[in-house]
């Protein structure tokens, strides 16, 4: 084997040929899938029966500049998630400006609007707009 001599007569370690670096990402949540539209995702764990919520939030994806796509999920006490799109209450700051029923968001006019869903004692909520309503 031919190793290179270093500048102090030493040799050298041959370079290693080209290596491959291999990343797994592990997707516990449903956050990211939750904003393309998925509703409950096999990857996110599942909560006990006598888990408590501790994180509620709305994600808005699948936008068009006639509407939007939101989803309302809940983050347990054991790390486990649940869309609670269809179990929470929904509401437009400007009904003037886009309705939404069940996280399904219609722009009306143009314009900025908050999309609150709300579920037990808790509320989140998402800013959405438009310029151009009801056009793709």
């Amino acid at each position: 084997m031919n190793h290179p001599i270093g500048p102090s007569g030493e040799p050298r370690a041959r370079p290693l040929a080209h290596a491959r670096a291999v990343a797994i990402v592990s997707v516990t949540s449903c956050m990211v899938v939750t904003a393309l539209g998925c509703r409950d995702s096999p990857l996110a764990p599942t909560p006990s029966a006598d888990a408590a919520i501790v994180t509620f939030f709305v994600a808005c994806g699948q936008w068009t500049p006639g509407g939007a796509t939101c989803a309302a999920r809940g983050v347990y006490s054991d790390a486990g998630q649940r869309d609670l799109t269809r179990e929470s209450l929904w509401e437009s700051s400007d009904a003037s400006l886009a309705t939404v029923s069940m996280g399904l968001v219609a722009f009306v006019a143009p314009g900025k609007v908050t999309i609150r869903a709300i579920h037990q004692a808790f509320s989140a909520s998402a800013e959405l707009s438009t310029t151009h309503p009801g056009r793709p």
